[in-house]
């Protein structure tokens, strides 16, 4: 298999591709944060939904259609999509405008280690002392960068010292990480035998229909001004493009990956989201790089390889 000899590391092409997904995720997620400052939430997951729903059916049906499944397994899929994407990735967006997508990022780097540990509580798997370790590393590191994004230690902890919109917007980021983990977990039995289009365009399509009749509700809408409304949004193409690399390229370069790399690495390279959206921020957008912050994110993403490897 061809790969790249860098820095006395070889990157196979399932390295490579795994890197490719966790950059394309840090584009979208940096075009989420610029262009979705205007758009609600909710709004924004149901563009990624639909965009991602109309790319992965049409995947799905060129590759041999969708599969027969069992009702029961249909609905557990339906059920972590609905808590991993209606409610994690409208709680992901809600945490933007509030604490940057840096930070935003950074905490969702605790969906591994929980994913773990709720494995080990509801699942009957085993922790090992390395997974442990990780835990500990990854849910310590992110509590660093957390403070230090604060204003530091000392201001953090006073009771005036961080802003209100901050802590909510923390609260928005820990209930992303926690839906996105019990997403996985909910999600982890019935998606085996089929493939990712497949298994996602599940998850998507009911999180979807779900999301656009709380939408009705929330706004008065109705069903059929809805479209309308959708296309008529503000920066509809910008955040069009970002839902199309975020949800279904970033898909399939993570899925390569893990076919073509060993798991843990694969999984710990797709974790590295995060680093690229600093490294974005700081050329494209002025953003002061804190040395002690990029460290613990790096260290996090260590944990995380503890965990998965």
């Amino acid at each position: 298999m061809p790969s790249l000899n860098a820095f006395g590391f070889v990157l196979g092409w399932g390295e490579i591709s795994s890197l490719a997904a966790a950059f394309i995720w840090a584009i979208s997620t940096t075009l989420y944060r610029v262009y979705g400052a205007a758009t609600h939430p909710a709004w924004i997951t149901i563009f990624k939904g639909t965009i991602a729903s109309v790319l992965l059916v049409t995947t799905v049906l060129l590759t041999g259609g969708f599969q027969s499944i069992e009702m029961n397994r249909f609905l557990i899929l339906s059920l972590s999509g609905v808590i991993g994407i209606s409610l994690g990735d409208t709680a992901y967006f809600s945490a933007f405008p509030k604490i940057g997508a840096a930070l935003t990022s950074a905490i969702q780097c605790l969906v591994p280690p929980m994913t773990a540990l709720g494995a080990w509580l509801f699942l009957s798997e085993t922790l090992n002392s390395k997974q442990i370790l990780g835990l500990f590393v990854t849910c310590s590191c992110i509590a660093a960068i957390v403070v230090i994004d604060g204003g530091g230690w000392t201001k953090f902890f006073q009771p005036s010292g961080v802003s209100k919109s901050f802590k909510i917007g923390l609260v928005f980021a820990a209930i992303a990480a926690i839906c996105q983990s019990t997403g996985v977990l909910l999600a982890r039995k019935p998606l085996e035998g089929l493939s990712a289009p497949e298994g996602a365009s599940h998850r998507i399509l009911v999180s979807l229909i779900i999301l656009i009749l709380w939408e009705r509700f929330r706004s008065r809408l109705t069903i059929r001004s809805l479209p309308k409304e959708f296309v008529a949004t503000k920066n509809f193409w910008q955040i069009a493009l970002a839902s199309t690399l975020g949800t279904y390229l970033g898909l399939m370069a993570m899925v390569y990956g893990m076919t073509h790399a060993p798991m843990g690495v694969a999984l710990t390279l797709n974790s590295t989201y995060p680093i690229w959206v600093i490294i974005i921020e700081v050329i494209f957008f002025g953003r002061r790089l804190r040395l002690d912050s990029f460290v613990f994110q790096c260290c996090a993403i260590l944990g995380i390889f503890l965990i998965v490897s």
